[in-house]
């Protein structure tokens, strides 16, 4: 997951998953759930997210699946002084 900060160009790479088996796929498990906080990113206010892929999903193709997607944190004020 990336995202940029207000008015600024600069992409963050705020979360890597490569090869990651934390939610739980196959054997009859049809959907799963996971949540991963994004450490490192202290003090920086985001207005824009991105998802990117970079392999395969569980499944064994290359095609995102997202039914929600929620973000918690503080709301900031981001206009420019």
């Amino acid at each position: 997951m990336q995202s940029n900060q207000p008015y600024g160009k600069r992409r963050h790479t705020l979360r890597t998953h490569n090869d990651d088996h934390s939610i739980p796929a196959g054997n009859g498990i049809a959907y799963g759930v996971g949540c991963w906080p994004m450490e490192g990113q202290e003090g920086l206010g985001f207005r824009y997210f991105r998802i990117l892929t970079n392999g395969n999903n569980s499944g064994g193709d290359n095609r995102p699946f997202c039914s929600g997607l929620e973000f918690w944190g503080t709301l900031t004020d981001t206009t420019p002084a």
